[in-house]
């Protein structure tokens, strides 16, 4: 579990290194001793990459379904359940935005391993949906490997196919006119996907990872990998609920400072409190359906996050989360994948907070270029009162209760809560 109540070590709130005596690396289990769980998922549901099993591997963030589960928003075209494009727009106040800008702007993925077919399925989704083309030959689309190279792109994976195409389509589905590049590391671990971490920031200013790890020995060397001022960078939170999965509770590199940490929320069609859509905190443990991350880090908490914070007791380092965007993968959003093993068909929904954050991500290429020394995650917490502040639902149990638990304003589940429009990311 994450240390409660550490002091921070600077005002700033911008060290890298863990708070604590000398500032030691965090500690892990020994690669030995290096086990993991996450909660089983009811029939029709599947995690779609597998566990890490030693220090400083990374795991993807997403839940797909393959059995139908009724929530389907969009005409009768016998695709399986999942949000549609408009649907996701629409949530999130982004139909006129989506429509009229991005243009020009590269948002980067960075994934392990190579989709042979990523290219092939993003043209079938796009044209299904009506986005304009998206291909490398009209230079919208590119694929290199983690050294930026098109050529010599890492060996293939089912699993992780499925993940770019998950953030492949949640990119395009919030930001039509953006170019994409996808950023393919050789394997799952930190030493490789560090330096295509470097490469998708030398290519584009917006950055999404649908992945994390637990906290390890030696962590702290690679944190400059993540620490790109004028860059957006965004990582998930996880999908196994507060201290469920990691030996140390809160997940890498989602837990730095300087990244933009997105929790998971259940997106519901359903008016409440004066807004057509309706979001809780991402947790089906009861049916075994995972929940989104959350947890009180060992780093120091930044000054923008103090500024919410203040009156909050319990915690006093770096919260994890930030915002949120859906996550439960019964009300994932529908992708084309036709490389992943295992699933009914190409079309299936997707969940987890790797799909919540290409989203956030994609939002923020709506707003604009971020400032050339900022670190974006800030913008955030200047502008409250463009977000859906979610006051309902849990990942949990914890002694501080705002950690793990909705409330109105800032909580570790969901921050400051889901994107309304674009004006939460403006500089």
């Amino acid at each position: 579990m994450a240390v409660l109540g550490a002091a921070a070590a600077v005002a700033s709130g911008l060290a890298l290194a863990p708070v604590g005596a000398n500032a030691a690396p965090v500690k892990s289990a020994t690669t030995a001793a290096y086990h993991v769980t996450r909660p089983k998922l009811p029939a029709g549901e599947h995690y779609m990459c597998s566990l890490p099993t030693q220090p400083g591997q990374m795991m993807c963030d997403s839940i797909y379904v393959t059995a139908k589960p009724g929530n389907s928003a969009d005409t009768p075209d016998n695709i399986p359940g999942g949000y549609s494009p408009r649907d996701l727009r629409a949530a999130y106040r982004l139909t006129t935005a989506s429509r009229r800008r991005g243009r020009g702007v590269t948002v980067a993925i960075v994934d392990a391993y190579n989709d042979p077919r990523a290219g092939s399925d993003l043209a079938v989704y796009r044209q299904r949906y009506g986005l304009p083309k998206c291909t490398k030959k009209n230079g919208c689309l590119k694929i290199v490997n983690q050294n930026g190279s098109t050529r010599h792109l890492p060996g293939n994976n089912g699993h992780w196919a499925g993940e770019e195409s998950l953030d492949l389509d949640t990119v395009s589905a919030i930001c039509p006119l953006c170019k994409i590049v996808l950023v393919e590391a050789k394997n799952t671990f930190t030493n490789s996907l560090g330096p295509a971490e470097n490469t998708a920031a030398r290519m584009a200013r917006f950055v999404s990872n649908s992945w994390s790890g637990g906290n390890f020995t030696g962590e702290r060397s690679f944190n400059h990998y993540f620490k790109h001022p004028g860059h957006v960078i965004d990582f998930a939170a996880g999908d196994f609920g507060y201290g469920t999965t990691f030996p140390d509770g809160t997940a890498y590199p989602t837990d730095l400072p300087i990244v933009t940490a997105v929790g998971g929320t259940k997106l519901v069609h359903q008016a409440s409190r004066g807004f057509a859509w309706t979001q809780t905190v991402w947790n089906e443990q009861a049916s075994g359906e995972g929940a989104t991350n959350s947890g009180c880090t060992r780093f120091a908490r930044p000054s923008w996050q103090k500024r919410v914070t203040r009156n909050l007791r319990g915690c006093r380092t770096r919260v994890e989360n930030d915002v949120a965007a859906d996550g439960d993968p019964t009300t994932g959003i529908r992708i084309y994948d036709s490389f992943q093993s295992g699933v009914d068909g190409p079309w299936f929904p997707v969940g987890g907070t790797s799909e919540a954050t290409p989203l956030i991500t994609a939002i923020y290429a709506l707003a604009g270029r971020p400032g050339a020394h900022a670190y974006p995650v800030s913008y955030l917490y200047k502008h409250v009162r463009d977000f859906y502040d979610v006051q309902k639902g849990n990942n949990g149990r914890c002694r501080v209760k705002w950690i793990c638990q909705a409330k109105k304003g800032f909580d570790g589940p969901t921050g400051l809560g889901t994107p309304l429009g674009i004006g939460g990311m403006r500089k």
